[in-house]
């Protein structure tokens, strides 16, 4: 793209609009300097043209000048093109990321459709890229979504890039929940996984030379997803996928979390023995997996009906997840052997964490258990005979059905509490 502008004739124009206002102010280039905190030598480069502004030096110039923030930004879309009127990437991503902090919808949008004149494909997105990477990155991460969707649009191959763009699009609509527009992110991600690079800037880390694998953390994300779902299937074949990439480079963590959610697919598909194998595999890998296999061979042991060991289970659970994970199958335990007492004072002796789990929002990692919690609690009610208590139970867990997108929990629910008196009125 060749500019529509000069920019060599608009950085002019700021420069004389610059000696202008320091004239008002009867300063001399050395009290500017004093006053931004640049060196004079710099603000004499700035001045005569000789070096192009940084955004933070003309958010310095403006404040030092008594100006509201953004007063020049009309003129800074020349400071990010060379002598050509090329745009250069990392000023774009700042300067966009500076607009939305500050309100500015105008410049953003005039700047933004300089960036869409550019009729090189690959340069157009290179761009985009870097202006979604930099909002993504920061506490505005929400406002990424619409460049990502952008560079979607415009992306012709596929490529690294677009995978990318397909991952953090599902990440920010997950935050919003597991909507219509939720699961199809999902669904365009899981196509894409095998395009993701295994080593990838870090942009959250303050060490520049900072890398991350891409990969194995958006398989990290697909699974829980789909062990938020049920999709027991599923989360085996994409928990051994993650297995083999964590296999080729000998990573622990990723290994870890492949073996764990393989033992979650398979006590999901009803093969606790399965399940047991995996769990002695999970053990070798470090200190932090044996814990997590000791946790997850409790709760296959109390889900087999060892309600023995319950009492004993639950108070050796050091972590949140530990607690979260086996209150539930502890409570149907004692449920499924008609020790509804029993069940009862579980659910009373651990009433603030039981509380909080009911508390957490459809994103929050452990959210799965939250909704075993709520749905052994329905059980419990309907067994006690608290039909209203169970009714508001069985509410939140259509709800939660609908913000996770899980058409298993909705099925289940609808298969078992959608006839009873009083629930559809307290569902609607």
């Amino acid at each position: 793209m060749i500019a529509t502008f000069d920019p060599q004739m608009i950085r002019m124009e700021l420069r004389q609009e610059l000696q202008q206002r320091i004239k008002q102010k009867n300063w001399k280039r050395k009290e500017l300097a004093e006053a931004v905190g640049l060196e004079p030598v710099t603000i004499s480069n700035l001045l005569n043209n000789k070096q192009l502004f940084m955004l933070y030096q003309l958010d310095a110039v403006t404040k030092a000048l008594d100006l509201p923030e953004g007063y020049y930004y009309s003129y800074f879309k020349a400071e990010c093109c060379n002598n050509d009127g090329r745009l250069r990437p990392s000023k774009c991503g700042s300067f966009i990321l500076r607009c939305i902090e500050l309100g500015l919808k105008d410049k953003e949008t005039e700047f933004m459709e300089l960036v869409m004149e550019e009729r090189d494909n690959y340069k157009r997105n290179d761009i985009l890229m870097e202006i979604a990477e930099m909002v993504f990155h920061s506490p505005l991460r929400a406002q990424s979504l619409q460049y990502y969707q952008q560079l979607i649009e415009s992306e012709q191959r596929l490529t690294e890039r677009l995978a990318i763009a397909y991952y953090r699009r599902f990440l920010i609509l997950r935050e919003k929940g597991y909507g219509k527009k939720g699961m199809e992110a999902l669904h365009q991600l899981v196509g894409y996984l095998h395009r993701l690079p295994d080593s990838y800037p870090d942009y959250g880390s303050a060490d520049t030379a900072a890398r991350v694998n891409l990969k194995a953390e958006a398989y990290c994300q697909v699974l829980h997803s789909c062990s938020l779902r049920e999709e027991w299937d599923e989360l085996l074949q994409y928990a051994t996928e993650l297995e083999q990439l964590a296999s080729e480079t000998s990573d622990e963590a990723n290994l870890g979390e492949a073996l764990r959610y393989q033992a979650v697919a398979l006590q999901g598909k009803g093969s606790p023995a399965e399940a047991m194998k995996i769990t002695e595999r999970l053990s070798t890998i470090n200190e932090h997996y044996s814990k997590i296999a000791v946790q997850i061979e409790a709760g296959l042991n109390i889900e087999m009906g060892k309600t023995e060991q319950i009492l004993d289970s639950l108070s050796q659970a050091t972590t949140r997840e530990e607690l979260y994970s086996l209150l539930p199958l502890s409570v149907e335990a004692y449920l499924n052997k008609g020790m509804v007492k029993e069940a009862g004072d579980t659910l009373d002796r651990y009433k603030e964490e039981v509380a909080d789990m009911c508390k957490l929002p459809a994103h929050d990692p452990l959210i799965r258990f939250a909704i075993q919690l709520r749905s052994v609690r329905a059980n419990y009610f309907q067994q006690t005979g608290e039909s209203g208590q169970m009714n508001l139970e069985v509410a939140a867990l259509f709800n939660l059905a609908e913000q996770t997108g899980s058409l298993n929990l909705y099925k289940r629910c609808h298969l078992r509490y959608w006839n009873l008196p009083n629930v559809r009125g307290a569902s609607a």
